[in-house]
């Protein structure tokens, strides 16, 4: 959905074929980043649910 909509906001400016460029990379970098950082989170917490399960018993 997010994908999308920025596709909708960088498709005006097609003209400046450069600008578009650089909101687009910007607009992967950003989702990039949201995503690493979820998979760190869920990470963590996978790690943390087995070492309960593993000294709880």
């Amino acid at each position: 959905a997010k994908i999308h909509i920025l596709k909708q906001f960088t498709t005006p400016y097609a003209n400046t074929t450069i600008g578009v460029s650089v909101v687009r990379a910007n607009a992967k970098i950003h989702i990039l980043k949201q995503f690493t950082t979820l998979q760190l989170y869920l990470l963590l917490l996978i790690m943390l649910y087995m070492l309960m399960q593993r000294y709880t018993f």
